[in-house]
């Protein structure tokens, strides 16, 4: 994972929340259908579903400001 909260799968890159910025995470998908990923804490409990990032869309998103040093230190 990147610190930007995009991971790449398969040649797709998918968006995950910003909580999960540097952290180690559990994803599960159907390789059949890589059209949503599974995010999946410890205990087996989906915690998000992710999707494939749509790059003209997610531009034009209005974020506010992260400081990517004190990412980690939130989970």
């Amino acid at each position: 994972m990147t610190a930007d909260a995009i991971i790449k799968l398969g040649g797709t890159e998918y968006e995950v929340p910003q909580q999960f910025i540097g952290s180690k995470i559990k994803i599960r998908y159907l390789p059949s259908d890589m059209s949503e990923l599974f995010i999946f804490s410890d205990g087996n409990r989906l915690l998000h579903t992710v999707r494939p990032v749509r790059k003209v869309e997610n531009s034009k998103i209005k974020r506010a400001s992260i400081d990517y040093s004190k990412a980690g230190d939130s989970l």
